[in-house]
């Protein structure tokens, strides 16, 4: 079952910034988000003790996400890349 991706106007100025530094890992953060959509309690671990807030490493950057079960859907809040 795939989890719906959205992204907070944050991340999605984080993403615009990675793209400009990097367009093909820009591809490879979409590509593994995908993989992440597809399990996201297989990727990273809980924050703060609580299993539907995530932090992982995608596509070289540290990225929080929440879980909501009940609408199918991971919310990117934040995404730090370097360089």
């Amino acid at each position: 079952m795939n989890y719906r991706v959205q992204y907070s106007n944050e991340a999605r100025d984080a993403l615009r910034a990675l793209e400009k530094a990097s367009p093909e890992r820009l591809r490879d953060f979409h590509r593994r988000m995908g993989q992440v959509a597809r399990n996201p309690y297989g990727f990273g671990n809980p924050v703060d003790g609580i299993e539907d807030r995530r932090q992982a490493v995608v596509a070289g950057t540290v990225t929080l996400y929440w879980i909501s079960r009940s609408v199918l859907t991971i919310s990117v809040v934040k995404v730090v890349h370097t360089g």
